[in-house]
């Protein structure tokens, strides 16, 4: 399979449009851990990796690249793929999920003081009764 298969280009469909006067920058959060339902399979590793080098190739401006305060698992996967965002020196940028909690957004800071890259927080409101 090409990328053509996997990626439709819209700038071939239809009316041909002008560019905007600005820069339209892209966040992907195809990596977050968002979906959660019993019939969502959550990608291994290896392929989250594999997403995150497509993302960059692609000229995706930041990836979301989970939410920690989830737990150590998702925690795990962040510090994984934070790492090789440094390591292969990606041009995505990152940033993680979290509600208005300290029990979210600690995880992050923490993440990205080991990896020692900076990790955007993406907050959504939270609230205790909703741990």
């Amino acid at each position: 399979m090409d990328d053509h298969d996997l990626i439709f280009d819209w700038n071939e469909a239809g009316e041909r449009w002008e560019r905007p006067p600005f820069r339209v920058q892209f966040d992907d959060e195809t990596l977050r851990d968002g979906l959660q339902s019993p019939s969502v399979k959550s990608p291994g590793i290896e392929d989250k990796l594999a997403i995150l080098h497509l993302m960059d190739r692609l000229g995706i401006d930041t990836a979301d690249i989970g939410l920690p305060g989830a737990g150590a698992h998702v925690v795990g996967d962040v510090t994984r793929l934070a790492r090789e965002m440094r390591d292969a020196r990606l041009s995505v940028r990152a940033n993680c999920a979290a509600r208005t909690l300290r029990h979210d957004i600690e995880p992050v800071v923490e993440v990205s003081q080991s990896v020692g890259i900076p990790i955007e927080v993406c907050t959504c409101c939270g609230t205790p009764t909703r741990p």
